[in-house]
C-alpha cells in the first residue's frame, strides 16, 4: 500500500485522481462479486380431484394442515381452508412437504398429500 501512496504522489493531482477512482472502483467490484445471489426455494402445487361418480363432494367444505397437525396435543389452525368446487381442490405455490387435508363430509376424511419443488402432484379421490 506505501508503494501505491507513493505512486500516487509522483503522477500529479489529476493523474493520483484517476488512480484513486480505478482503485476505489476496483474495491467496489472486488467487494460485491463475492456476494452470491440467493434464490428462493421452488415451490409446488398439489391438484385433488374427486371422481366419484355421485356428487355428495361437491361444495364440501376442506382445511389442509402441515404435517405436525398429527402431533398437536390443542388447537391447531389450519394453512388454506375452502370449498370443493368443479371436483377439484387445487393449492398453488405451496412449499414442499408432507400436508393433511381433511373434508367436512359427513364423517372426517383425512388424505396425506405431499407437495414437492417446481411440480404439481395429482391426487385422486374415487
Amino acid at each position: 500500500m506505501l508503494l501505491e501512496l507513493k505512486i500516487i504522489k509522483k503522477l500529479g493531482p489529476i493523474n493520483s485522481f484517476i488512480i484513486s477512482l480505478f482503485l476505489a472502483a476496483t474495491l467496489i467490484i472486488s467487494a460485491t462479486s463475492c456476494v452470491q445471489n440467493e434464490t428462493e426455494p421452488l415451490l409446488g402445487d398439489i391438484l385433488v380431484e374427486v371422481t366419484r361418480t355421485n356428487s355428495d363432494l361437491e361444495g364440501v367444505g376442506y382445511r389442509v394442515y402441515s404435517e405436525a397437525y398429527l402431533s398437536a396435543t390443542s388447537n391447531f389452525p389450519p394453512l388454506l381452508t375452502g370449498t370443493i368446487s368443479n371436483r377439484r381442490i387445487e393449492i398453488k405455490g405451496i412449499n414442499p412437504g408432507n400436508y393433511i387435508l381433511e373434508l367436512n363430509a359427513g364423517t372426517r376424511w383425512r388424505i396425506f398429500l405431499q407437495a414437492t419443488a417446481g411440480q404439481e402432484r395429482r391426487f385422486v379421490i374415487n
